[in-house]
């Protein structure tokens, strides 16, 4: 009240900077999920959106974000100031959904926002499921095999009697 105040302007840079950043909320195959990270989602057709946000009261207009879907994706995917991300045809696995902004002031921010989640799979897209498929074709091959070799030796079985035949019929004619 009886002086000159001063802010330090880098003081209040190094504020601006940690601006928090949410997922406000995941569609994960039609089912809206808000703050429920780590949970499982029944077998869907593997259709996700996520919906995030950063809150900066300094330019908010200014504000880029950049996302990755893990392990399906390495690098970030930059969006500019697109608050959305969609991803379809996703396989069933364990995900983490995380986001990343810049502020105003031109730096990403290492530490985003994260959403762990799991796709659980249709029952014919289980490992069970798989082996027994494949159990079951192996066996249809192998009585497809049999059928085809049972009818060879038939074949050549009822080829031996023809020439059996044949020989008994020339012993025959040569005895006469």
């Amino acid at each position: 009240t009886r002086g000159v105040s001063a802010i330090p302007y880098s003081r209040l840079a190094s504020g601006i900077q940690k601006m928090p950043i949410f997922v406000e909320s995941a569609v994960l195959n039609g089912e809206e999920r808000i703050a429920l990270p780590g949970t499982a989602v029944k077998p869907g057709e593997g259709r996700l959106e996520f919906r995030f946000t950063a809150l900066s009261f300094d330019a908010p207009e200014r504000i880029h974000f950049r996302y990755r879907l893990e392990p399906l994706e390495t690098e970030w995917r930059e969006v500019g100031r697109d608050r959305t991300a969609t991803y379809t045809h996703v396989r069933p696995d364990a995900y983490t959904f995380r986001v990343s902004a810049r502020g105003p002031d031109g730096n990403w921010q290492e530490e985003g926002a994260a959403f762990a989640f799991q796709l659980t799979p249709h029952w014919y897209q289980t490992w069970w499921a798989k082996t027994l498929l494949a159990m079951l074709v192996l066996l249809a091959l192998g009585g497809a095999a049999l059928t085809v070799h049972r009818l060879r030796v038939q074949s050549f079985k009822a080829r031996e009697r023809e020439l059996a035949e044949r020989v008994d019929a020339r012993t025959q004619d040569l005895q006469q």
